[in-house]
């Protein structure tokens, strides 16, 4: 992506900026999760608990605070244990993304799994989602919790602790391959059905990774070397990261890490 002169200089800061917040944000659903994978497969509650209250990885009990359990766990993490769980250890079986394990602070493999429209990737016996398209036609927020709630509960069903969606990219160009999972060109109902979506993924106990920063809704040298989308800075901060829209789907979700691989 190479915005007007001075452009990229702000969005290059923008992104670093919401990193650390990122995983921060990320980290708490995490525990959540962590917590009963480490406990062994079938383990159910009592054996979640169990773990929890293991004095090895104190950050896995549930009652203390949210903050110090995150503070807990991230003064024990090298920076290599870090960027595993920002960047991910590439592609496995049968999830499209892998974050391999780091057993020494009790924090399991967890399976990416797409993705918008529910379950795919060909897994089955799971549900054929409208598109995302339909759904934001609808101008409808609590058909889109219901919509995320039967997405989240599939995905973990299947396994898959992150569910890879929704896609909130402005869909400025209907020829862009992955038109039918976004929403639409308008930022504020992309967000508003956002934020219903992964709220109703979330109450699954399922993550959601909402997706993709930015600028990323046309084909031409997509993902190739040669991508090069020009973006006016007023373009890129009046359509494709507003304010408004940011500001209410971190507030009311939190920010999710983009892709293992982010758009040039």
């Amino acid at each position: 992506m190479k915005p007007i002169r001075g452009a990229s200089r702000r969005l290059t800061r923008r992104i670093a900026a919401l990193a650390p917040l990122a995983f921060a944000v990320a980290l708490p659903l995490s525990l959540t999760a962590f917590a009963a994978a480490a406990a062994g497969a079938g383990a159910g509650r009592a054996g979640a608990a169990t773990t929890a209250a293991s004095p090895s990885c104190p950050w896995l009990n549930q009652s203390l605070p949210v903050d110090q359990r995150v503070q807990m766990l991230m003064a024990q993490m090298s920076l290599a244990d870090k960027i595993n769980m920002v960047t991910g250890a590439g592609f496995s079986e049968p999830y499209v993304f892998y974050i391999s394990a780091i057993p020494s602070l009790c924090v399991p493999a967890i399976g990416e799994e797409d993705g918008p429209v529910g379950v795919g990737d060909g897994l089955t016996g799971v549900t054929q989602m409208p598109s995302a398209v339909s759904l934001a036609a609808t101008f409808d927020p609590s058909l889109a919790t219901q919509y995320g709630q039967v997405v989240g509960s599939e995905e973990r069903g299947k396994g898959a602790m992150v569910d890879l969606g929704p896609t909130v990219n402005i869909d400025r160009d209907p020829r862009w391959g992955r038109s039918f999972e976004a929403y639409t060109e308008d930022p504020y109902l992309n967000s508003a059905v956002a934020v219903a979506d992964i709220n109703g993924v979330q109450s699954q106990g399922e993550m959601a990774q909402v997706k993709h920063l930015a600028v990323y809704n046309q084909e031409t040298n997509r993902n190739t070397p040669a991508d090069n989308a020009i973006v006016s800075t007023r373009a890129l901060h009046e359509v494709y990261l507003p304010e408004r829209c940011t500001r209410s789907t971190f507030r009311r979700s939190g920010p999710r890490p983009s892709r293992p691989r982010l758009p040039r």
